[in-house]
């Protein structure tokens, strides 16, 4: 009798989660794929976005130990794939057609960067008129005037004790 239940429930449980995937995957498709280098290494840790006009927005995964990656319930439509990783170049693969119930399976090879460096200099170089050899200065009234026309140490000792400079008031 425990048999009999056992086998039944065991039944009715693989059949209500075959018709439970059925139902997920039957408006929706899927996909999956392997990322290695050009060695054919497996490639664990490589971000891989989805993007499409079917989607709201972008979808990411990252490969696993084994490089695999998967995308389940992916509306139906045209998609590109974008898979980055620091290090390495980044390879697009795009018109991946998705339909009703079907996988795509999209592997890609990720190749290792080159090392490139730009510099960009922006602004412009002051102009210098390198045939004249010319050194000028203008000063105008009230700068001649702020010069000092002898030295006098008295008055630069009246100056720097404090409120001496005063002529208005003399004495103590």
């Amino acid at each position: 009798m425990r048999r009999t239940f056992g086998l039944a429930l065991l039944f009715v449980l693989t059949f209500a989660s075959l018709s439970f995937a059925q139902a997920v995957t039957s408006g929706t498709g899927a996909i999956n794929g392997k990322v290695s280098d050009n060695t054919q290494a497996v490639m664990p840790g490589v971000t891989i976005l989805l993007t499409s006009p079917s989607l709201m927005g972008t979808r990411s995964a990252v490969s696993d130990a084994d490089g695999l990656y998967r995308f389940t319930a992916v509306p139906p439509g045209d998609y590109v794939l974008l898979f980055e990783l620091a290090g390495f170049s980044t390879v697009r693969n795009e018109g991946i057609r998705v339909s009703l119930g079907f996988t795509a399976t999209v592997n890609a090879e990720l190749k290792v960067a080159s090392l490139s460096e730009s510099i960009v200099v922006t602004g412009q170089s002051p102009v210098v008129d390198t045939s004249a050899t010319q050194i000028g200065n203008r000063f105008d009234a009230k700068q001649l005037a702020a010069l000092p026309t002898s030295r006098d140490y008295v008055l630069a000792a009246r100056r720097f004790a404090g409120g001496a400079d005063e002529p208005h008031r003399r004495g103590w």
